[in-house]
């Protein structure tokens, strides 16, 4: 329950004020959230909520390139991307 709750807060930190679908966004997060934690049950780690979350939402995971002064300084794990937000 603490991982699935930690990728919950991170989702809901993450939101931006004034964004007009933020509340029914942060609703079907936390319902897949709930989804997953009664199939699942709890302690887990946050790999397998996180998966499974990526899973129930249909995100994606990406990786992108991280620049500096117009140089690719390295890159970065996006683990997960849905619609406009990293979760």
């Amino acid at each position: 329950m603490a991982a699935l709750s930690v990728i919950f807060s991170r989702f809901h930190r993450r939101t931006r004020p004034g964004i007009m679908s933020q509340d029914s966004d942060t609703e079907l997060v936390q319902a897949a959230a709930e989804l997953i934690l009664a199939q699942l049950g709890p302690y887990h780690t946050e790999e397998v909520y996180r998966n499974a979350l990526q899973i129930e939402l249909k995100a994606t995971s990406e990786l992108v390139m991280l620049h500096y002064r117009g140089m690719r300084v390295g890159t970065q794990q996006l683990d997960l991307v849905w619609r406009r937000y990293h979760v």
